[in-house]
């Protein structure tokens, strides 16, 4: 203890040595509580005292920023010096609540004590919540798609025409068949083929394949696209428009 009788009371700068707060063991230096000629008080490494580089408690190198302005931070007045020795500032921000500050962190661009980031978050979060929702609507499972009838102009072909009105008044029936009923000759009769085959992707024709001859009748669609297209037809014929 006669390090601590020696330093005690002693002068560093605008500090004074009042007492040993951390004893030297283990390798470690011995840290003094001194008095700021400012009035505040801060402990110091020895090693610190006696070589003089650290003679305040930061007052010194620290500028006055009281009365400034950082985002919604007013900088009210000097606070104690945080346990590193640095030093910090009492701050009024706008949302009402105080904070206290270092003075570096004010220079390095903070903006407020802490409200700006929790805002912020609260922000992202909605955005998020709001990303979540449409990336679930957009991942859902499509509606199956309406039934779709053949459009009239399509089937207003007279070959198709008469094909779906001989299929509506059977429940199956054989190419040859058909072919008789339409009274079609040799050189029409792949032409009707091709028209089938194009009822049958619409969807108004059904086809059985699974044995021959060919089977054929019509769907429920057909039957709507053949009703409709004839109610189309007597329409266009009393305008005028087909003869």
């Amino acid at each position: 203890m006669k390090v601590a009788a020696k330093l005690t009371g002693q002068r560093f700068g605008r500090l004074v040595a009042l007492s040993m707060t951390v004893p030297p063991s283990d390798g470690k230096r011995a840290h003094w509580l001194c008095q700021c000629d400012c009035g505040r008080t801060t402990t110091v490494g020895i090693t610190l005292l006696r070589s003089g580089h650290t003679r305040s408690c930061g007052c010194a190198r620290a500028s006055d920023l009281a009365g400034r302005v950082f985002g919604r931070l007013l900088v009210l007045a000097r606070a104690e010096n945080s346990a590193s020795g640095m030093v910090q500032w009492e701050c009024a921000c706008n949302c009402g609540r105080s904070a206290t500050i270092k003075a570096q962190s004010l220079r390095d661009g903070t903006q407020s004590c802490g409200c700006l980031r929790v805002e912020a978050a609260r922000s992202n979060g909605r955005s998020q919540k709001v990303t979540r929702i449409a990336d679930m609507r957009t991942k859902r499972a499509p509606r199956p798609a309406p039934e779709k009838y053949l459009p009239i102009d399509e089937i207003l072909s007279g070959l198709r025409i008469r094909t779906l009105r001989v299929l509506q008044r059977f429940d199956w029936i054989a190419t040859e068949t058909l072919f008789d009923i339409l009274g079609l000759q040799e050189g029409e009769r792949n032409a009707c083929v091709t028209r089938i085959r194009f009822l049958a992707k619409t969807g108004c024709v059904e086809v059985d394949r699974s044995s021959w001859p060919y089977q054929y009748r019509i769907t429920t669609a057909g039957r709507a696209a053949l009703r409709a297209a004839l109610n189309d037809y007597d329409q266009r014929l009393g305008e005028g428009v087909a003869a």
